[in-house]
Formats: structure tokens, C-alpha cells, sequence
């Protein structure tokens, strides 16, 4: 007996709209278990035992053929990952793309049910050095949404093909990100009258990597870093954007130096496994010509003149990981090429923001970003 494909997909966890708008919860539990998973698994093999330290009634109820083992699968299938609360609407999990054995996803928070008019729109990038982090917005992040939603807009929330450092033969890198968010906007392009959002008036906001992959969003022409042939036809110019402490620039080594050298995360050389997938140290200055290609063509100055939407970018004064230098870089070019900028510096602020001695304080700079979103919606 043939049984209807709608029915085969919802066995599967995926579902399918009237409209054909595509949805798999399923592939985003196991996105979200993996990091988990990898915190869990203390001697790296794998697998979680009792060796791990892991909670023995835990143990017991995710290890459903009571071998003593608890595989990745097994973890993903079972483990309870709960949402954060959302006061509204989402749309979780609508595929916007597959490639490489990996689903491309993202959601939709609203303040309340579908709207009857395009809504403008603030696209979510996260953060996690290109190679971790999820779609899933923090509490701040969340914040923000809130306010954005309340002011009429929908929020967008992307993930993308992460580099996987570990493995060397795995062929995605830096530039590979930067194609999958853009296909997010050519996605929101495409299915704009469906999904009731303006393609005319997003705001592309990131935080860490995804602030780099904001700014590259908001610098590049619509038509690089082509992707998907299915949307190739759909482009989207962002009408602004937002980078909390992403960093501006990979061809000059200094701004990866820091005062803080022992603690600053990427050093100079430290790229290799992201822009190149090779084991050897990469700096711009010993970069090969593909390689420094590589590295000017992932660089959001590379990009930027005076017809350029506007940016506000913010970074901590003491960031350890992504230094300040990047956000004096990145205003001392966009001045320089004549593209309006609008940059605050958060003193005392490590990488995060988080800190009792901020200043500006986070509300203040929540109210910020709000009336930079107002002033272009």
C-alpha cells in the first residue's frame, strides 16, 4: 500500500505547509543536542557513560536499548531541549535550504498571529566562531526581538553551515557562511508575500561571527556569493545593519594583536582552519595568493563605499577575544570611503557585555539599536 507523502513526512518530523514551506524539527533537535552532547562527552569517544560523570537516572532514560551507552543518536532522539518563552508567535524550524548532507534553517518570532501587511524585518545571525553556536536567540537577543516585534517588526532567525574544525577534509569554510545567510535573504525574498515581510526593509543583525557575517550582509552586493540555484533568481540589499563586537577585517594581522595576548581567543595565525582548512599557521602577511583571495574576499572593508546602507556597530573596550581594534578599523574606512556609520564603544565591556560596569548599560544600549531600527523602518 502507497501511503500518502504528506503522511510519510509527518512520520519523519517533517511537515509541509499549504503553500509548500518546508519544516523539520527533527533536524533542528539534532542541531541543538550537539552542543550538549559534546559538553557531556568529558573523554571525547562519542558516547556517554557513567564514566562521564553524567547523572545516572539521566543515563537510564536515554539509554533506550539499556546497553550502559548512550550514542549521539540516542541523546538527540530523547533528550527534552525546552524553548525559551516566547510572548507571540513563532514559526519554528522552516527549512530554507540543504547542502552538503546539512539542513539550513530558520525561524519567525511575531508579536501575535500572521500579520495581515509585510512586516519589516530584523535577520539573526548567531555567533559561535563560524564552527558552533545556534539559530536559538539569547536572552538578550530575545530583548531585543521583543522590542523589534512590538514596534511592528518580524525577526528572523538563521543558522548556517558551520566549519568543522576538527576535520580537515570537511570542505566548507569561512566564505560558505557567508553564502548560506545570504541565501536566508534570498529565501525571505522569495516567500516574502507568504511570509508577510518586507524584502525592502531588513535590517541584518549579529553577534561575534555573525556580526562579521551581518557586516558582510550588509556591505556585499546582493549578487555575491552566489548559492542555491533555486533562489539565485531573488536578491535582497539590506536597509541597514548591526554588529555587536564581529570583526571587521582579515588582511590586517594588528588587529588581531591585543594588549591582553594571553587571553585573546584569535591571534594572528589562528584562521588557518577557517578560511583555508589547512594545518598551517595563516597570516595575512605569509598568506599564499589564494589564501590572502580567501582572506580579503571574507573581509567586510573589502566591500564597503559610500552607497552603503547604514551600520551601527558596537564592541567592548576590553574584548579578549574579538579586540576593540576592530570597531576603530571598521569606522576609520567606512569614513574613509564616505558609507554612514554609526559606532558605540562599550566601556569595560569584555566579549558578551556581560559586566557590572558597562557603560553605556544594557538597557541603554537596547534603546540604541531600537531607535537606529525605527529611523530606517
Amino acid at each position: 500500500m502507497k501511503l500518502p507523502l504528506l503522511f510519510i513526512l509527518t512520520i519523519i518530523g517533517i511537515k509541509l505547509s499549504a503553500a509548500a514551506l518546508e519544516y523539520d524539527d527533527a533536524a533542528n533537535q539534532s542541531i541543538r543536542a550537539r552542543p550538549l552532547f559534546n559538553k557531556a562527552d568529558t573523554n571525547n569517544d562519542w558516547k556517554l557513560t557513567a564514566q562521564d560523570g553524567v547523572d545516572p537516572a539521566q543515563l537510564s532514560a536515554l539509554d533506550t536499548n539499556k546497553d550502559g551507552v548512550v550514542t549521539y543518536q540516542e541523546y538527540s532522539n530523547n533528550l527534552d531541549i525546552p524553548y525559551e518563552p516566547w510572548n507571540g508567535e513563532v514559526l519554528r524550524n522552516i527549512v530554507y535550504k540543504r547542502k552538503d548532507g546539512r539542513t539550513l534553517l530558520m525561524d519567525i518570532y511575531r508579536k501575535s498571529s500572521t500579520p495581515s501587511t509585510a512586516q519589516p524585518v530584523l535577520y539573526f545571525v548567531h555567533g559561535g566562531g563560524w564552527s558552533g553556536g545556534i539559530k536559538e536567540p539569547n536572552q538578550r537577543m530575545l530583548e531585543l526581538f521583543q522590542r523589534a516585534t512590538e514596534s511592528g517588526f518580524s525577526c528572523v532567525a538563521v543558522n548556517y553551515r558551520l566549519v568543522r574544525n576538527w576535520d580537515l577534509n570537511d570542505p566548507v569554510i569561512m566564505r560558505d557562511c557567508v553564502i548560506d545567510v545570504k541565501d536566508g535573504l534570498r529565501f525571505l525574498k522569495k516567500n516574502a508575500e507568504e511570509l508577510r515581510v518586507n524584502p525592502d526593509k531588513v535590517i541584518v543583525i549579529g553577534f561575534s561571527a555573525g556580526g562579521h557575517l551581518a557586516q558582510m550582509l550588509n556591505y556585499t552586493e546582493p549578487t555575491d556569493f552566489k548559492g542555491a540555484t533555486t533562489l539565485a533568481n531573488y536578491s535582497i540589499k539590506p536597509a541597514g545593519g548591526i554588529s555587536w563586537y564581529g570583526p571587521s577585517d582579515f588582511t590586517e594581522d594588528k588587529l588581531f594583536e591585543s594588549d591582553d595576548a594571553v587571553h585573546l581567543k584569535f591571534k594572528p595565525g589562528s584562521w588557518q582552519k577557517l578560511v583555508d582548512k589547512t594545518s598551517v599557521p595563516l597570516t595575512y602577511a605569509t598568506a599564499t595568493p589564494h589564501q590572502k583571495d580567501l582572506l580579503k574576499e571574507v573581509s567586510p572593508t573589502t566591500y564597503i563605499d559610500a552607497s552603503d546602507p547604514p551600520m551601527l556597530a558596537l564592541h567592548g573596550t576590553i574584548d579578549p577575544v574579538i579586540s576593540f581594534h576592530h570597531l576603530e578599523h571598521l569606522k576609520e574606512v567606512a569614513n574613509s570611503k564616505g558609507a554612514p556609520i554609526q559606532t558605540i564603544a562599550v566601556e569595560n565591556a569584555p566579549h558578551g557585555w556581560y559586566g557590572k560596569n558597562l557603560s553605556p548599560q544594557w538597557p541603554d544600549l537596547l534603546d540604541h539599536m531600537v531607535d537606529f531600527m525605527q529611523r530606517i523602518r
